[in-house]
């Protein structure tokens, strides 16, 4: 056995395993213009579909919150979970809609009081904090009540109930019941961009 042992040069090891990884992702890789086009052969397969007579939409599943005098909702898809509200810290020089910071399961996350946010009173310093899906953040509302189940055909527009808040706000009413919030059109409020930064 006088074999020489032949050393591994692992630099062109490295090399070769590189130009298989891009091989690979050059191969994996969706060809946009494919992509494109299944887009539009499915809208144009959606929209010819002829609405089905007396078809009734899922129902939206809700959560419904005091807030005040008032009783408020949100999606459930739109929420990462619920929690009482035992306080938070201070953030320095903040607006007075940001309420501060909580230790939520080891991560830092803002509190926004959604009462100050769209323009009621203030809320109190208990009640819940509704952990949003999108940017985490938190807002403090008043009582948890109750899951909801509401269908879209009870909705109307935000502008035909008489509410004082912002209409950019409601997503709609359920009359006599309860007011849907536009969690999408909240976040889009400055102070999620001050308590985000």
């Amino acid at each position: 056995m006088n074999a020489r042992r032949k050393e591994i040069d692992w630099e062109e090891v490295r090399a070769r395993l590189r130009q298989g990884e891009m091989a690979l992702e050059r191969v994996s890789a969706p060809d946009p213009q494919k992509v494109e086009a299944v887009y539009r052969r499915r809208a144009a397969q959606l929209a010819g579909r002829p609405a089905r007579a007396g078809a009734v939409s899922p129902p939206l599943s809700v959560l419904a919150f005091s807030l005040g005098e008032e009783r408020y909702g949100i999606e459930l898809t739109a929420l990462a979970e619920v929690a009482p509200f035992a306080g938070c810290t201070p953030l320095p020089g903040a607006s007075p809609e940001a309420l501060g910071v909580v230790n939520a399961r080891g991560e830092v996350r803002p509190v926004v009081d959604l009462a100050r946010l769209i323009g009621l009173p203030e809320g109190g310093a208990s009640g819940h904090v509704l952990f949003l899906r999108r940017e985490g953040a938190g807002l403090r509302v008043g009582r948890v009540e109750e899951v909801r189940q509401v269908r879209p055909e009870e909705l109307t527009a935000p502008g035909e109930g008489g509410v004082d808040l912002p209409i950019r706000c409601v997503k709609g009413l359920v009359p006599k019941t309860l007011i849907l919030l536009d969690i999408e059109a909240i976040l889009e409020h400055p102070i999620f961009r001050e308590v985000l930064a």
